[in-house]
């Protein structure tokens, strides 16, 4: 008897929440404003003391700050689905083979196959991000996966997106980010020996772009999994239209010093075990979090440094003085920490 073990998804997925915004998006809205910095900064007297263990490599400029006066904040368009919602895209999604009764709970329609669990179907109301897999089960066996070539897939992926209306309404919007590989492994216990590492499904992100300005978050992606023969087996669509957009002035944004003593705050309680952290880049984004507004935002790369270990970290900082949004990630625990470090390569 062989074991069969699912052994990489060919990508590794950072969900970084970030910030940014101000203001009034309309005449019409008045969105609720944050202050951008939700967390205590340290002291001046701290901040030195961190400052030897946290380096910026790279530099933050006025001239990025410039750059990035120039984005907009987007508000984006209302969910409305319901639970019609729901059965008309099982319906056409599963061509009426998914047999089961929806559960609605906190928020979530979901809805598993009787007879099939690798079958399901889930919609959340509050953003519309709808997610499926139709036989992928079947997909992970002791044979390579007859797959189609990445450009195909890709194809197959669009194709999809088009005829079961789940694509952008703006399709110049939507640009590749990804093509991930699902492999699978077996292992017989009786030999200890492990078998070949073979490909069983590919995976084709996509994510958004305006002003050709790379996205961050949860929000803004579509995700199309292509099994044996082409067929689609799963995917995922977060994605929501955006409906107004404002302009942004350079006094929108916080000034150098802010963004950096934000930073050494943040990075010297939450790797505060790190026996040195490196800033090696930042990076102008838009973060789309599954809220009401894509919003600009500024995200930067580090390299954490341990006693016995070194890992890539991708964080976030607000970029502008009052987002209409709350945003960031919540404080990470120290257990969950622990184990994100013993799980990262050296």
């Amino acid at each position: 008897m062989k074991t069969r073990t699912l052994v990489g998804f060919g990508i590794s997925v950072a969900v970084v929440v970030l910030i940014g915004s101000y203001g009034q998006v309309n005449a019409q809205t008045q969105p609720t404003v944050f202050r951008a910095t939700s967390r205590a900064t340290l002291s001046d007297e701290m901040l030195a003391r961190v400052a030897k263990r946290i380096v910026f490599r790279a530099k933050l400029s006025d001239d990025m700050l410039a750059r990035a006066a120039k984005l907009q904040v987007y508000e984006l368009q209302p969910a409305r689905v319901n639970l019609q919602t729901f059965n008309a895209r099982a319906k056409q999604l599963f061509s009426g083979e998914l047999n089961g009764s929806p559960v609605q709970v906190n928020g979530v329609i979901s809805m598993v196959d009787a007879e099939k669990a690798s079958n399901f179907m889930m919609l959340e109301l509050r953003t519309g991000y709808l997610s499926f897999n139709r036989g992928m089960a079947d997909q992970i066996d002791d044979k390579p996966g007859n797959l189609p070539s990445d450009d195909r897939a890709v194809e197959i992926a669009r194709d999809f997106l088009q005829k079961n209306k789940l694509g952008p309404g703006n399709p110049r919007e939507m640009t590749l980010a990804h093509i991930g590989h699902i492999r699978s492994a077996s292992f017989d216990p009786k030999t200890g020996k492990e078998g070949p590492v073979r490909d069983q499904m590919l995976t084709v992100y996509f994510s958004r772009k305006l002003d050709d300005v790379p996205f961050i978050g949860s929000g803004s992606k579509l995700i199309v999994r292509i099994g044996d023969g082409g067929k689609v087996v799963g995917g995922a669509h977060r994605w929501t239209e955006h409906v107004h957009s404002r302009g942004l002035e350079k006094k929108d944004l916080r000034s150098v010093s802010e963004l950096m003593k934000d930073i050494q705050t943040f990075l010297s309680k939450e790797m505060d075990e790190s026996e040195r952290i490196e800033i090696v880049q930042f990076i102008l984004v838009y973060y789309d979090n599954g809220g009401k507004y894509i919003q600009p935002a500024l995200a930067y790369e580090a390299n954490v440094i341990g006693k016995e270990l070194k890992y890539a970290y991708l964080g976030q900082t607000a970029l502008l003085q009052w987002p209409p949004e709350r945003v960031g990630p919540e404080p990470v625990s120290k257990e969950a920490m622990r184990s994100l470090k013993r799980s990262s390569p050296d």
